[in-house]
C-alpha cells in the first residue's frame, strides 16, 4: 500500500466517529425543528408566523450552542463535554414535550399580539434544545483536530457531515418519520439516541481514564 493510500486510510478511521457523531447531531436538531411546528399547531395553527418562528428560533439556539460549545471545547475534554451534553439534550428534548403544554395554558401571552405571541411560546419550548443540539458540533470539530490531521480537511468533513445530517433529518422527518410514528414518539426516539450517544462518549471518557491509570 502507497504511503498516500496509509494515509487516507488513517484519516478516515479517525474521522469516522467524529462525523458520525455531527451526522447523528444534526439529523436530530433538523428532526426536532421539524416536528416543532406540529407540536405548537395544537395551540398556534401551523401558519407562516409560526414556521417563521421555529426556523428562527432553531437557528438563533444553534447559534448559541455554537458559540458556548466552542468555548467549552478549549475549557474541557471534548469527550468529557460530549458525554454530558448529550445527557442533557435527550432531557430537553423530553422536556419540549411538557413546556408545550404548560406554556399553552399562560394566559398572560395573550395579551401580545399574534406574531409575538407565538415567538415567545416556540422560544421558550425550543431554544434550550436547540442551543444544546448547537454545542455538538464545534466541540467535535476539537476532538477531530486533535487528532493531528489537517485542518482544512477535518474541519471541511465536520462541516460536511453535518450538513449531510440536517438534509437526512428533514427528509426522514417530512417523508417518513412524522407519518409513521407521530410527533411525541419521533422526541422520545431522538431523546433515547441522545442517551445512547451520552452512554457511548460516558465510556469512552472512563477508558480515557483508565489508560491513563495503568
Amino acid at each position: 500500500m502507497s504511503e498516500v493510500n496509509k494515509t487516507s486510510s488513517s484519516a478516515l478511521k479517525s474521522l469516522f466517529i467524529p462525523c458520525a457523531t455531527v451526522f447523528i447531531s444534526s439529523f436530530c436538531i433538523m428532526v426536532i425543528e421539524l416536528v416543532a411546528g406540529r407540536i405548537i399547531a395544537r395551540f398556534l395553527g401551523s401558519s407562516l408566523y409560526t414556521w417563521t418562528s421555529v426556523i428562527g428560533v432553531v437557528l438563533a439556539g444553534i447559534t448559541i450552542g455554537n458559540y458556548t460549545g466552542g468555548r467549552l471545547a478549549d475549557r474541557f475534554k471534548p469527550v468529557k463535554v460530549l458525554s454530558i451534553f448529550f445527557a442533557i439534550c435527550a432531557f430537553a428534548c423530553v422536556a419540549t414535550i411538557v413546556l408545550n403544554n404548560l406554556v399553552g395554558g399562560w394566559t398572560w401571552l395573550w395579551q401580545f399580539n399574534w406574531p409575538a405571541r407565538i415567538l415567545l411560546h416556540v422560544t421558550v419550548v425550543f431554544l434550550l434544545p436547540s442551543a444544546l443540539l448547537g454545542t455538538i458540533s464545534p466541540v467535535v470539530a476539537k476532538m477531530a483536530l486533535e487528532r493531528g490531521l489537517p485542518t482544512g480537511r477535518t474541519v471541511g468533513d465536520i462541516y460536511a457531515w453535518g450538513a449531510a445530517g440536517s438534509i437526512a433529518g428533514t427528509f426522514a422527518a417530512g417523508y417518513y418519520l412524522i407519518a409513521l410514528m407521530g410527533t411525541i414518539s419521533i422526541i422520545y426516539c431522538i431523546a433515547a439516541v441522545m442517551i445512547v450517544m451520552a452512554l457511548f462518549y460516558g465510556a469512552a471518557l472512563r477508558a480515557g481514564k483508565a489508560k491513563v491509570a495503568l
